[in-house]
């Protein structure tokens, strides 16, 4: 990973599958849900792939019907202070066009 390039925690996987199961989601229903591939979704929950891009979790976020802030462990509502985008993305790795 390039300097100042910072990866999702290692809850990440954790609370990803905890939300998809108290939804009632199969992987196949979120992977529908959320134009995501089951595999990759698969990955995502078992710890392989600690680092997709803020597009692919606004996509899983919408399937799982979750603010993406939810998805990567903030929570807006806990404070009335907006977010920066230091702490909205302080844990993610964010590409555009490429890099």
């Amino acid at each position: 990973m390039g300097k100042g390039r910072k990866q999702l925690n290692d809850d990440f996987a954790k609370l990803l599958k905890k939300l998809r199961l108290s939804k009632g989601y199969s992987l196949q229903q979120l992977a529908e849900r959320s134009n995501v591939t089951p595999s990759y979704l698969n990955r995502l929950e078992r710890g392989e792939r600690k680092t997709p891009t803020f597009s692919v979790l606004q996509h899983i976020a919408e399937g799982l019907d979750v603010d993406v802030n939810v998805l990567v462990g903030l929570d807006a509502k806990d404070t009335n202070e907006p977010l920066s985008l230091e702490e909205m993305f302080f844990t993610n790795e964010i590409e555009f066009g490429g890099n």
